[in-house]
């Protein structure tokens, strides 16, 4: 299946308006690189970067 990229950018907006990694889980590399100027080192891999994502998201939850 073929995914246009407003299709993405809905599902990574789902994601952070929801708080839930579900919606971008599938459409992540394996190989996936994470980068931001909040990260010392680049976060490498899927299964790397989702859970930390997930806590992120906690925080969030747990500020609010």
């Amino acid at each position: 299946m073929h995914f246009t990229e407003k299709h993405l950018l809905i599902q990574l907006a789902k994601t952070w308006n929801n708080l839930d990694t579900s919606f971008i889980e599938h459409f992540l590399a394996e190989d996936f690189t994470y980068e931001s100027q909040w990260v010392i080192t680049p976060i490498q891999g899927k299964d790397n970067f989702l859970p930390y994502l997930k806590s992120k998201f906690q925080a969030i939850e747990s500020a609010i």
